[in-house]
């Protein structure tokens, strides 16, 4: 009898976990699955839902790996958009809130083609009142309409492939949850 009840509870315990593994797991939607192999996408849970950023990995290398290692390291995990400006962009990734960099600790700009347009990621960078300063490295923000007088002055690294009215609908103070890095086709 005492076999027959351990031997259940461990069976119960094995499924529970299973279970839980499964509920947890992100998983990534149809528009991602249809990218190209190899093509990484950040998935991003925020306050009012999901969104995936495909990475421009080939275009950005410099830019999209710092993004990339910052969500592996679980670095916006809680973090919230500290800048909303309708119409124009969300920003997050200050962990001071008040959108000032530590120019300090910066990043080199990258030659970009990519066109600002709606959906479209790229790091934060300092303004002296005459030139824009070097990027941020943790900062960044998502255009909510196209501007295309930013084209030339800041890099774009990737753009929402799916969840762009969750970009829509985010409110200043809002929270990424969780941010986490996948490889379509692993």
């Amino acid at each position: 009898m005492y076999k027959m009840i351990m031997t259940s509870l461990a069976l119960i315990l094995v499924f529970a976990c299973a279970a839980t593994a499964e509920e947890t797991e992100t998983v990534l939607s149809d528009t991602a699955k249809e990218l190209p192999a190899g093509t990484r996408v950040v998935v991003m849970e925020t306050d009012q839902g999901t969104m995936e950023i495909k990475l421009f990995d080939e275009e950005t290398p410099i830019t999209a790996e710092n993004f990339a290692k910052l969500v592996a390291d679980g670095f916006y995990d809680g973090m919230p958009f500290h800048r909303v400006v309708p119409d124009f962009v969300v920003q997050a990734g200050d962990p001071t809130l008040v959108g000032i960099n530590n120019m300090s600790l910066t990043l080199e700009v990258e030659p970009d083609t990519h066109k600002c347009e709606r959906g479209r990621i790229s790091m934060a960078r300092g303004y002296d009142g005459a030139n824009y300063l070097d990027t941020s490295p943790t900062q960044f923000f998502i255009m909510i309409k196209d501007a295309s007088r930013l084209d030339p002055d800041f890099c774009f690294f990737g753009e929402v492939v799916s969840g762009i009215k969750t970009v829509d609908n985010l409110k200043q103070e809002e929270k990424i949850i969780k941010a986490t890095l996948h490889t379509v086709g692993e």
